[in-house]
């Protein structure tokens, strides 16, 4: 590989092959954690979007952030960005930034969560089919598989990448991930969004439908609906 042509998109998935049979593994787990199920969910829309939503009852998710240019300025870049609390929130010329966890609907298992989130807001409730996928990264187990497999994929890369300046970025990063995961990403939450979409791209429509993520910035931890088509109803508070 040369450095000028490098296609890190491509390359990204050679990488995060290694996450394949720990994503497949806890992609089949129970949904919602302790089997509960019958979950709703609460999600505190903007006012101009809650009356969208409510009356064509349909979410429409918000995607202006792309995670393959985010990646390639990292890679380009990677050197400034040593430590967790350095991680960039976006990347040039982008006009947002980098949700938590990725593109998706962000709600909450609590109403009293929902209402505090933004004041701005009004409240809708979702209700999802029990029948659904369920990735904890609460759970320590399923972050330390994440670093093993972390620990795989740098092996790998050292197989695979022939170039010196380039492998010296795509391993800088992996470590930097790691070191986000170490601090349970106290100072760098856009590195989960980053873990998951790598895990996206590899599984794709096997990704888990409900995604779950206790953040510093908020006691109460977020859930991320991927799959819109698990939503059964929505409704007004």
């Amino acid at each position: 590989f040369k450095n000028n042509s490098i296609n890190h998109t491509f390359l990204a998935k050679k990488i995060i092959k290694g996450f394949l049979l720990f994503m497949v593994y806890f992609n089949t787990r129970p949904s919602i954690t302790g089997g509960l199920l019958n979950v709703n969910l609460y999600h505190n829309a903007k006012n101009d979007d809650y009356t969208k939503i409510i009356n064509s009852k349909k979410f429409k998710i918000n995607k202006r952030f792309n995670y393959s240019k985010y990646i390639d300025h990292l890679i380009d870049n990677i050197i400034h960005y040593k430590s967790p609390e350095k991680l960039p929130g976006s990347y040039p010329n982008c006009p947002v930034q980098a949700p938590f966890m990725g593109n998706g609907i962000y709600a909450f298992t609590k109403l009293e969560a929902a209402k505090t989130y933004q004041s701005n807001g009004t409240v809708i409730k979702i209700e999802i089919d029990e029948n659904i996928t369920f990735l904890d990264l609460d759970e320590e187990d399923v972050l330390f598989a994440m670093n093993e497999m972390l620990n795989d994929c740098k092996e790998k890369l050292s197989k695979l990448i022939r170039d010196e300046e380039t492998l010296k970025n795509y391993l800088m990063l992996v470590e930097l991930i790691q070191t986000c995961l170490y601090e349970e990403f106290e100072h760098s939450q856009p590195a989960v969004g980053i873990i998951l979409y790598w895990y996206n791209m590899i599984l794709e429509s096997e990704t888990p439908d409900l995604i779950k993520r206790t953040f510093s910035v908020n006691p109460f931890p977020y859930y991320l609906l991927k799959n819109k088509n698990k939503i059964t109803c929505i409704s007004c508070v």
